[in-house]
């Protein structure tokens, strides 16, 4: 749909102008979003992005804990260190545009050629789910065992901010939208909460596996959300350019 206006030409309402053209580009841009956001969500999965296999992995020490074992080991101190990986990522799909916004307006050539910057935040009301292995290695006295663990990761409250801008033309009381450029978004989520089984006897470690597994998660995770995001998003609204059509 393309917005008109009329009779706004005369410079001595050139500050009027600017504000009813930035009114027009965040109407369209609100239409916009439910034209992209299927597509944003198809391109996810083509891309293996949802589910999203190879995630994220590490290897840290869970720290030092001692512990009074059964005879003959008695009171020791345990050295450890866990391997973890998080695998069958599921739910980016239902990551959408909520909000796209621009928020200035300025002359780029003639009178009917502006640029204008722009805020987008990208969410989801569904968490993000994943598998949890690994291993936990320890060594107490004379004995070195390790064990296999297995659980699930759940990211809560998704969301990416981006700024950027937008080239928008001016004509006959239509605006139109021919580009967008989009910066790196910046990511953050609600509590990453993870379950862990099969520590057996070590399970006086489990809190410890636990933090290596979320602190180690979430700081790989937010970069690799931002680094798929960026040309995902400038990519697949570009392709709906020139808009209104």
């Amino acid at each position: 749909m393309k917005s008109q206006v009329e009779n706004i030409n005369d410079e001595t309402v050139e500050g009027s102008k600017n504000d009813i053209i930035l009114q027009l580009v965040n109407e369209a841009l609100k239409d916009l979003l439910p034209v992209v956001n299927p597509i944003i969500d198809q391109e996810i999965k083509s891309q293996n992005l949802d589910p999203w296999q190879n995630v994220a992995g590490g290897t840290a020490s869970p720290g030092q804990y001692c512990y009074d074992f059964p005879w003959p080991v008695g009171n020791e101190c345990v050295g450890a260190s866990a391997s973890w990986s998080v695998t069958n990522f599921k739910g980016l799909s239902a990551l959408k545009i909520q909000k796209f916004t621009a928020i200035s307006l300025q002359k780029t050539g003639g009178n009917d050629e502006f640029s204008a910057d722009v805020n987008l935040i990208v969410s989801s009301a569904s968490s993000l789910q994943g598998s949890v292995s690994g291993s936990v290695g320890a060594k107490v006295a004379f004995i070195h065992p390790t064990v296999s663990i297995g659980g699930n990761v759940t990211v809560n409250s998704p969301v990416a901010n981006a700024t950027g801008t937008i080239t928008v033309s001016y004509k006959d009381g239509k605006i139109c939208i021919s580009k967008i450029s989009l910066s790196a978004p910046t990511v953050h989520t609600g509590d990453i909460s993870v379950s862990v089984n099969g520590l057996g006897v070590f399970d006086f470690l489990l809190d410890g596996v636990v933090n290596v597994i979320v602190n180690g998660f979430k700081s790989q995770l937010l970069g690799l959300l931002s680094s798929q995001l960026t040309p995902l998003l400038n990519r697949e609204i570009n392709s709906q350019m020139p808009f209104p059509k």
